[in-house]
């Protein structure tokens, strides 16, 4: 398959819309214009939105109406770099790039290729506590510029291999449940009542921040927020970074030590929690994370890890956790006071 890379810009007039003024009620009482924002950009195909604006809004405003098969990226916020393709057509905030169909490249195709390269658009994003991605950026972005043939060939294969991913994440779903069921059946008693719980901080022997040296390719292998998944360490992308020796000796990890999400825009990663193996050993990890080394002799690592990343323990660390900025964040204190069930260990 032969085929060039052309820049977004030249294929694309890349707009973005606009926040009709909140002061004036007219524009959004008994609305009927689907407004979209970021947080809308769930799915692949956005078929309806959280709220209506009326079109003396649309007339009155920067917002635009978008027709059936624009492309859709949030440029900041906790959505970041997530795409939808519109099945209606809707007007967006400004916080929502929109690429309109045309008749070069289809709607799926750039979708896809858009959701591939969502990584590598966060890390051009620009700015300080709530980085974005420039219009100006999107242009500059090179996409594979294909037949429509090949496009479409191209999507029924991805489309395919979509629809088996979603059905493999039901079935993930449906054992996570399962699992928080068992949880309950096994711990109720002990979820249930404060009589035996004891906060998180008497139970660790040392909290610690991480390192903000900037990883690369050289020096001891580090742990960042990406590797935290699932309650497992992911080791596929790991980075590196070079210390002297007395900070490697103060962050170097140990088997069950605990690792947890400090800091993120979305507050579904802040708190998550994994554990060391005897294959991390000797691992550092980055600012973003904080190290916990438990009191063995009380709780099993294995434990904890399922319950802080269960609903039960989320729900107690989103209510320690603090906003600023558009971040959530958590630190030492508010995981140190997260009440959690102790029972003895034999049954952990």
């Amino acid at each position: 398959m032969s085929f060039r890379y052309v820049k977004l810009g030249s294929l694309f007039d890349i707009t973005s819309g606009g926040t009709p003024s909140r002061k004036n009620k007219a524009y959004y009482e008994n609305g009927d214009i689907p407004w979209v924002k970021t947080g809308d950009l769930k799915n692949m195909y956005l078929v309806d939105a959280d709220e209506y604006i009326t079109q003396q809004a649309l007339n009155e405003s920067s917002a635009k109406l978008f027709p059936k098969g624009t492309v859709l990226i949030a440029m900041y916020g906790a959505t970041i770099g997530n795409c939808s393709i519109l099945s209606i057509n809707a007007a967006t905030n400004q916080a929502c790039a929109a690429f309109k169909p045309n008749n070069r490249i289809i709607p799926e195709f750039l979708y896809y290729y858009l959701t591939s390269i969502k990584e590598k658009l966060i890390s051009l994003a620009v700015g300080g506590a709530q980085p974005n991605i420039s219009i100006s950026i999107l242009r500059n972005i090179e996409i594979p510029l294909l037949t429509i043939n090949q496009q479409e060939r191209v999507v029924s294969i991805l489309n395919k291999s979509k629809e088996l991913i979603d059905k493999r994440k039901a079935q993930i779903e449906a054992l996570e449940q399962l699992v928080q069921s068992l949880f309950w059946e096994m711990f109720g008693t002990y979820l249930t009542s404060n009589r035996n719980k004891m906060f998180f901080g008497e139970l660790v022997k040392e909290f610690r921040y991480g390192t903000s040296v900037k990883s690369g390719e050289f020096g001891y292998p580090i742990l960042r927020i990406p590797n935290i998944v699932n309650g497992i360490i992911d080791e596929s992308d790991l980075k590196y970074c070079e210390l002297p020796e007395k900070d490697f000796l103060k962050l170097k990890l140990q088997e069950n030590d605990l690792l947890f999400v400090r800091t993120n825009g979305n507050p579904n990663y802040v708190g998550r929690c994994a554990s060391v193996t005897k294959k991390q050993e000797g691992y550092v990890y980055a600012s973003y994370l904080i190290r916990a080394r438990i009191d063995l002799d009380k709780l099993n690592t294995e434990y904890v890890t399922k319950y802080m990343n269960s609903v039960f323990g989320r729900h107690e660390i989103i209510q320690k956790a603090t906003t600023s900025a558009g971040q959530y964040n958590i630190n030492t204190e508010g995981l140190g006071n997260i009440l959690i069930p102790v029972p003895p260990l034999n049954l952990q």
